[in-house]
């Protein structure tokens, strides 16, 4: 199983980030401000949460 939102490219869009800026703040060309900071940490936890629902089976 793939989780593409675990991509910074593809996790800027819940966070309502653009995915250009999203890139440059995981490179350290940028610095997010406080706001943008809380956008990204709320994306992360919603990751977590979906994450968290997940059941594994052996067969």
């Amino acid at each position: 199983m793939q989780h593409p939102y675990l991509n910074i490219t593809a996790m800027a869009k819940p966070a309502g980030i653009n995915a250009s800026l999203m890139r440059q703040y995981s490179s350290g060309v940028k610095h997010p401000s406080a706001n943008q900071m809380q956008k990204i940490e709320a994306a992360i936890k919603q990751i977590v949460i979906e994450l968290k629902t997940i059941n594994l089976y052996a067969t």
